[in-house]
């Protein structure tokens, strides 16, 4: 992800955008740091990736979709504008810190084993019932971005990944726009 990050950015510098894409690669950790990476030299940048399965379509029971994480970055003085985000209401790893420090979520994140929607990030975590980010519109922008990554890495998409034994065998994609070659 650092090298496909940095390779966006020279080619980005070359040609305006630059666009790299993995297949079957694994978690890329903090999508936010290649944001701030690619900002903090001049450049906008947008990535995602697809995950395994691991959230409910909204309205649904068993998880179908991904929480495929999304990172937007603009320069701005001194640094940076980013915003990175599962596309669940908690991200996976914030409820298991919640859940280690014996802390309930400052509001409901998902569904319980008996359907009831919670606080609780370890009957969430044990159901696999996150709440989508925006609900509906969080289950579909999570499918859209998992169709995407798929077709431009030619990778696998949600589906075809399955259940996260391992994450493993993710698309990912990496934008990187040079701010200075689009106004010459």
């Amino acid at each position: 992800a650092v090298f496909a990050t940095s390779r966006a950015m020279k080619l980005a510098s070359e040609n305006g955008i630059g666009l790299v894409t993995l297949a079957n690669t694994n978690h890329w950790m903090r999508g936010g740091y290649y944001g701030w990476k690619a900002a903090r030299k001049g450049f906008v940048f947008i990535g995602w990736a697809n995950t395994c399965v691991n959230m409910p379509a909204w309205g649904g029971k068993d998880a179908r979709i991904g929480n495929n994480p999304f990172v937007i970055a603009v320069p701005h003085d001194p640094e940076a504008v980013v915003l990175d985000f599962a596309m669940t209401q908690f991200s996976y790893g914030k409820m298991e810190a919640y859940q280690h420090e014996g802390r309930k979520l400052p509001y409901p994140g998902g569904f319980n084993k008996k359907g009831e929607l919670t606080d609780d990030p370890g009957e969430i975590l044990d159901a696999m019932r996150p709440v989508p980010v925006g609900y509906w519109k969080g289950a579909g922008l999570s499918f859209l971005l998992d169709i995407l990554a798929a077709s431009l890495s030619g990778g696998l998409s949600t589906h075809q990944i399955g259940g996260c034994d391992k994450e493993t065998n993710i698309s990912q994609v990496f934008i990187a726009v040079d701010l200075a070659k689009l106004h010459n």
